[in-house]
């Protein structure tokens, strides 16, 4: 969106395009939350967006997107997998476009081990006529305190604990650091701590094993 005075300036097509995606951009930004995603709104932690042309490619998405439709789809935060995203994440959008075309209230649910999601799309139309849909991705509240108990019912150390909840609300070990005030270092050596207190390598089998352990507690305490 920007280019230095060593650069060249923008062409007529560029200046078109440009115009064309703040277009989509300003009114998705502007579609107001539809009814039956109003009480959610009080337990969203937070948001993605994007907008696709109309067979469904992506022509522009926020930061935070890419990593939000990721934990929708239930994946594996890792590098080593970070190659399969070219195809499984467009395939795993465009079923939940279909399922939001086929939706009168445009709204659709996703549950996964890093907590529920709410997708919602909004029809856009281009100055020039050309159509677009926004779509927006709200991330729901996985219950902490519920996870917090799942973590002391495993015998997780009070630091652990809130490692190992932050863990399974999908949080990456940067996010944890600056959590922390601690070091990247040491919260990668905490987080390795969690995994082998647990026997486990993957932040999804985190998650699920604090979720089995806080259900199992609350069973006992009936």
């Amino acid at each position: 969106m920007y280019r230095g005075p060593q650069q060249p300036p923008f062409s007529d097509e560029d200046e078109a395009t440009l115009t064309e995606v703040l277009h989509y951009l300003g009114e998705a930004l502007a579609v107001p939350t539809p009814t039956p995603a109003q009480a959610a709104q009080e337990h969203v932690v937070e948001e993605g967006l994007a907008v696709l042309d109309e067979q469904g490619r992506e022509l522009l998405a926020d930061e935070h997107w890419p990593r939000l439709v990721r934990l929708a789809q239930g994946d594996v935060l890792s590098p080593a997998r970070a190659h399969e995203d070219a195809e499984r994440l467009p395939r795993f959008v465009a079923s939940l476009l279909a399922a939001l075309l086929a939706s009168p209230q445009a709204v659709h649910r996703v549950d996964s081990a890093w907590g529920q999601f709410v997708f919602r799309r909004q029809a856009l139309s281009g100055p020039q006529g050309a159509a677009a849909t926004a779509l927006r991705v709200s991330r729901l509240s996985v219950e902490p305190l519920r996870l917090a108990e799942g973590a002391a019912a495993l015998g997780l150390s009070p630091q652990q604990r809130e490692v190992a909840v932050m863990m399974a609300q999908g949080h990456s070990n940067q996010a944890i650091a600056e959590h922390m005030g601690v070091s990247l270092n040491t919260a990668s050596y905490h987080v390795k701590q969690v995994f082998q207190r647990l026997d486990v390598h993957e932040r999804t089998a985190v998650a699920k094993l604090l979720a089995q352990a806080a259900s199992a507690q609350s069973y006992l305490c009936r």
